[in-house]
């Protein structure tokens, strides 16, 4: 399919259109249609509010949303080859695949010419214009990005952790404390790209262009990370540490909102963020009792319901995670919407 001109849809017409697409995706596509907006304008100016818009599944390529509030969106499986994400506010948004991805499956992904090719790829972005792209924070874990153009863009926070970014133009690229373990980063261009603390374990840094050591040596570490021989040698002579396994700073989240409470105790959203970084670590119990403390705060508080709501649905107890959505859609409706697909999407 070629675009040659972009689509421009009027307001009420993308409503429907997305409606439409979240009944697909709500009935396991038995009714509503999958959303085609390939070539369509969906820049900040021509259609703004797409934040809490759910496009998995959804045909994208081509498509301009330059300036774009994704903010919290799931773009899994997404088709956005060719899409421009210039400036576009991508930050949480969800866009890699599980840990133990699906295959390619036609009733659910389509056939489309073969952008799915590879077992493990459930969202490619190939050719994507994503320049300043303000990415931090967003799950990319899995993702190909086969020679994206992400140059200057924001990856601070990002988890990159076994993406695909060969050939990816990260030149000036802030990748502050990014997840990069596992990654492939062979030929990727790295030319003045920050990568204060970046956590490049088993990442492969091989033919890669403009990194220097200068670079490398504030990264949090490269245990069994693959270099050129040169690189690695001045890691040896200078920076050896870098090269051993590091222990992760487990606890330093939940002490910094520990702390947080004893300042401000009454301030439900501080307790919401301890019950996350409770989650983080697998510490289930600990993460409910934060959520329904936030509650007993302030029992309209969206984000503690959204949270309880996503950790009763990582333990499949759907019934307690619909409660929450029930809850949740007389508070904010677009949470709500994101709750329930999370909920489908772990229990389909």
């Amino acid at each position: 399919m070629s675009v040659c001109k972009l689509k421009e849809i009027p307001k009420d017409e993308l409503k429907k259109i997305l409606k439409d697409h979240k009944k697909w995706i709500k009935t396991n596509h038995a009714e509503g249609r999958r959303a085609d907006l390939s070539g369509a304008d969906l820049s900040s100016g021509s259609a703004p509010g797409l934040c809490f818009a759910w496009f998995g599944g959804a045909w994208l390529a081509g498509a301009d949303l330059s300036g774009a509030d994704l903010s919290d969106n799931n773009l899994k499986s997404a088709w956005l080859v060719g899409a421009d994400l210039s400036r576009a506010n991508l930050s949480l948004v969800e866009m890699g695949g599980p840990e133990n991805p699906m295959k390619d499956n036609e009733s659910t992904l389509g056939n489309i010419g073969g952008v799915f090719d590879a077992p493990e790829v459930v969202f490619n972005l190939v050719g994507m214009n994503g320049g300043k792209a303000d990415l931090s924070k967003a799950n990319l874990s899995h993702a190909d990005l086969l020679s994206a153009h992400l140059f200057g863009a924001i990856l601070s926070n990002a988890n990159l952790k076994r993406a695909n970014l060969t050939g990816v133009d990260l030149r000036r690229a802030d990748l502050t404390c990014a997840k990069l373990n596992d990654a492939n980063l062979s030929e990727a261009e790295l030319k003045n790209a920050k990568l204060n603390d970046a956590n490049l374990s088993g990442a492969c840094l091989t033919g890669v262009s403009g990194l220097t050591i200068k670079q490398l040596s504030k990264v949090k570490t490269l245990y069994k990370t693959e270099l050129d021989p040169e690189l690695m040698k001045q890691v040896k002579e200078k920076y050896p540490h870098l090269l051993e396994k590091v222990k992760e700073d487990e606890g330093g989240e939940i002490n910094a909102c520990k702390q947080a409470i004893k300042t401000d105790p009454d301030d439900a959203i501080i307790h919401v963020n301890l019950g996350d970084a409770y989650r983080k670590e697998s510490k289930y119990k600990e993460a409910i009792g934060s959520y329904e403390h936030a509650l007993r705060i302030n029992t309209d508080c969206a984000k503690a319901h959204y949270s309880l709501g996503v950790t009763y649905a990582d333990f499949n107890h759907e019934n307690s995670a619909l409660e929450q959505y029930e809850i949740l859609k007389n508070i904010d409706s677009g949470m709500a919407d994101k709750l329930y697909n999370l909920i489908y999407e772990k229990n389909k």
